[in-house]
């Protein structure tokens, strides 16, 4: 019994290499169904590169408005010196009511009046 076991196992290794040997056969009479263009390894790195490349020659987009904040302000001297005036008299309250919000608000509105036309024209 232990023959049959053993014949039957060199049977199947058999069968298996008949069939991997047809298939390599029948492949090589069919033409094979692929791309017109194959991949090349060497091709796809260098494209990658080149598309690094390409980012790399981006430049990285620059946050212009705390500069143009700062051009603006001494335009904007009227509402800061409203603003100064009413955080004075807030400190002297002791009623713990008053506030400078309206100001710091209207100083800040100035500021962003001036810098929003040029800063909308250094977008891209």
């Amino acid at each position: 019994s232990e023959s049959a076991i053993i014949s039957s196992h060199g049977a199947a290794a058999e069968c298996v290499q008949a069939r991997a040997a047809l298939r390599k056969a029948e492949s090589a009479r069919e033409p094979r169904m692929t791309d017109e263009r194959e991949e090349d390894p060497v091709e796809e790195v260098e494209e990658e590169e080149e598309e690094e490349e390409e980012e790399e020659e981006e430049e990285e987009p620059v946050d212009t408005k705390p500069e143009l904040e700062e051009f603006c302000k001494p335009k904007c001297v009227k509402t800061w010196v409203a603003y100064q005036e009413c955080t004075e008299r807030v400190e002297k309250d002791t009623t713990g009511e008053a506030h400078c919000t309206g100001q710091y608000f209207d100083y800040l509105s100035c500021i962003d009046k001036c810098v929003a036309p040029k800063l909308f024209h250094t977008l891209k």
